[in-house]
């Protein structure tokens, strides 16, 4: 299992999630914190997700190589991802069916004069095969299976945590407000400390990446610092078509 923290403005995007892949439900046959779950799109921001790492591996690689244009390629290639597993993993199709990910893009009017960042969820269990769109200035937490499990856990700590936030162009603040989140998160056996972080962000002068991966108080620290650690990237190579 894992954890993956969403959040999308029109002018920002971020994808945050941790590095542990773990054996047994309860990690008692190990785990390995040495993992890459988030991937960064040539073509579009970032992408990851939590369940079933075969299924989750196997979309995530299929949409890094292709040239998207149009949220509806991203929902073909998840059923394309659906139909590969199921076919070389037959017996999973309850995990692949709770499965969920998170991809971020640029989306464009339809009138073509307007940019704005994206983020869409796929989960079959809850929306078939159809790419669903998080609303602006929401967070939205894919939950590790400790809180799946006791949902009274979950509305606690969604009672605590602001999951509206609207954008002003501070980006430390919501990253603050995310690394916060995310610390609580992996007090659990299925996160890790470890934090990889991705951003896509449109500033006056272009659209820009941020790759944050670090030990999750190492992040806070520098945040309260009012630095944003990682690596910015200008990002100039992507096609986008619709919404």
């Amino acid at each position: 299992m894992s954890v993956v923290i969403n959040y999308v403005s029109e002018f920002i995007s971020i994808i945050a999630t941790d590095t542990r892949i773990s054996w047994g439900k309860n990690a008692e046959y190990g785990y390995d914190d040495d993992n890459e779950k988030l991937v960064d799109l040539p073509q579009m921001g970032w992408t990851s997700g939590v369940g079933l790492g075969w299924f989750l591996d196997t979309f995530k690689e299929n949409l890094a190589a292709e040239e998207i244009s149009n949220p509806a390629q991203i929902e073909e290639i998840y059923s394309q991802a659906i139909m590969e597993t199921m076919e070389s993993r037959p017996g999973f199709e309850e995990e692949i069916n709770k499965s969920a990910l998170a991809a971020s893009w640029i989306g464009l009017s339809e009138e073509r004069d307007k940019v704005f960042c994206r983020i869409g969820l796929l989960n079959k269990e809850l929306f078939g095969e159809v790419i669903k769109l998080l609303p602006f200035n929401q967070l939205f937490v894919l939950y590790p299976w400790e809180y799946l499990e006791n949902p009274e856990r979950a509305n606690e700590f969604e009672g605590r945590y602001s999951f509206y936030h609207e954008f002003d162009g501070d980006i430390i603040a919501i990253l603050k407000k995310i690394c916060s989140m995310f610390d609580e998160l992996s007090e659990t056996k299925s996160v890790s400390k470890i934090c990889d972080i991705g951003v896509q962000f449109i500033a006056p002068d272009g659209i820009y990446k941020i790759r944050i991966r670090e030990d999750i108080q190492l992040i806070i620290d520098e945040l309260n610092k009012d630095i944003i650690p990682g690596k910015f990237t200008k990002h100039v190579n992507f096609k986008i078509e619709s919404v």
